[in-house]
């Protein structure tokens, strides 16, 4: 242990820098996750105030780093700097801390007011945080003179360690916010979230930050790079849990963009995307079939049956074409009960073997329910073999006037298109 506080006690300036220099870091993975969670819902306008905090993070640690390069050198020994010189990067590191309060205490409050959490309670957290701000506002005008105290208190309490006013009010400030956090997470589902929880660790890694330097009140070179450190630790376990967060909601966006809900299909504007990407590399030597679905008399089996038996149709076709295709061919919900489904490499003959199979394999289904039972769903399906040519409208037009035909000649079949028979 000794030789760690002899390591830190001896820490250059450069060691600082760079424990700023992560810190950055950190603070610049965090904001960007929180910003890409909002962007992902933006009715969680929480994120973006919790974006906006860690940025204000980035912005005063950049200030230190930047502007405020003379204050440092007392980590360099032999080097002697005036308060006047020094007092920038604590002022700096005080606002930083006011400001990050303010922003978290914003989202808070807009996370609370959004899931309609008890208003009295709301009211209560506002009158102690205005009440605390009111009480340090006081403190600053009465510690305050023309020799400007206040930015001599705050420097005192960075670089020396000594228990003033200013220390005092900054760790009370975290400690209340801490509290009403933790009540929060306690009573109200709303803040029950991975996301809260890893607020709560970064409070208090800002409080273990002020905490250091209060202690160890002879020890400025000591307190400051022990404290940058322990925050540096906890910032980077925030950062991996937002981060990952941030990842799962990416994850879940692409699943919602790709597929339906209710079938495990792909959606429309997929197998659109992905016609356009097979056909703009097809030619006449490669084969390319399209299949549309589309379920005979769906509007009567809900009728009939509920809407509920109707999904279970729905979520029944859909498994029985995926047994009935590979995995590099695309089914898609386009809506309602109309599917499709595209079969790269895939020749006529062999397209007209898949949909026959599905054909079969929908009109056996049977299944009771309350109202009777199901036995009478067969489904209609046009097969269209794409031209080196075709554009991505005829293509479609050509499949549907197909399915047409197939629901014109009785229904419960498989039509291929063909100009002689499949005119309008």
């Amino acid at each position: 242990m000794a030789d760690l506080h002899l390591l830190i006690s001896n820490a250059t300036a450069g060691f600082y820098y760079f424990t700023l220099a992560v810190l950055i870091a950190i603070d610049i993975a965090i904001s960007l996750a929180c910003f890409i969670a909002y962007q992902c819902d933006t009715r969680k306008k929480h994120y973006l105030m919790l974006s906006l905090a860690f940025f204000s993070g980035v912005a005063f640690n950049m200030g230190n780093t930047i502007c405020t390069q003379v204050p440092l050198a007392w980590l360099d020994a032999g080097s002697t700097v005036t308060i006047e010189q020094s007092h920038k990067e604590c002022i700096l590191n005080f606002t930083r801390q006011l400001c990050l309060i303010t922003i978290i205490f914003i989202a808070l409050l807009i996370n609370a007011y959004k899931n309609k959490i008890n208003p009295k309670f709301i009211s209560g957290v506002i009158v102690v945080f205005s009440s605390l701000a009111l009480f340090m506002m006081v403190i600053y005008s009465i510690e305050s003179d023309l020799d400007n105290e206040i930015l001599k208190s705050i420097y005192i309490y960075y670089l020396s360690g000594k228990k003033i006013n200013s220390g005092d009010l900054i760790i009370t400030a975290w400690c209340c916010l801490l509290i009403i956090l933790s009540v929060c997470m306690f009573f109200y589902k709303a803040f029950k979230k991975k996301i809260w929880h890893c607020i709560a660790a970064m409070i208090f890694a800002e409080m273990l930050f002020n905490f250091i330097i209060y202690i160890c009140t002879h020890e400025p070179k000591f307190s400051l790079t022990v404290a940058s450190v322990f925050t540096a630790i906890i910032k980077f376990t925030i950062c991996f849990v937002v981060v990952n967060e941030a990842v799962k909601k990416i994850a879940e966006m692409r699943r919602i963009k790709m597929y339906d809900p209710l079938t495990m299909a792909y959606t429309r504007n997929y197998f659109f995307d992905e016609l356009k990407s097979f056909s703009d590399s097809h030619d006449d030597n490669s084969d390319l079939c399209v299949l549309l679905l589309d379920v005979d008399k769906f509007k009567e089996i809900n009728d009939t049956y509920g809407h509920q038996q109707g999904d279970t149709v729905l979520k029944t076709l859909s498994e029985i074409v995926r047994s009935r295709i590979e995995p590099k061919n695309i089914f898609a919900r386009l809506g309602g009960d109309e599917f499709a489904i595209l079969l790269p490499e895939c020749s006529l003959s062999q397209a007209c073997e898949v949909a026959e199979a599905i054909r079969q394999d929908v009109e056996q289904i049977s299944y009771q329910t309350e109202v009777g039972s199901i036995d009478n769903i067969t489904v209609s399906i046009g097969t269209y073999k794409v031209n080196g040519s075709d554009s991505i409208k005829q293509i479609i037009a050509s499949a549907d006037n197909a399915l047409y035909c197939a629901k014109r000649n009785g229904r419960n079949n498989n039509v291929v298109f063909k100009d002689e028979f499949c005119a309008p």
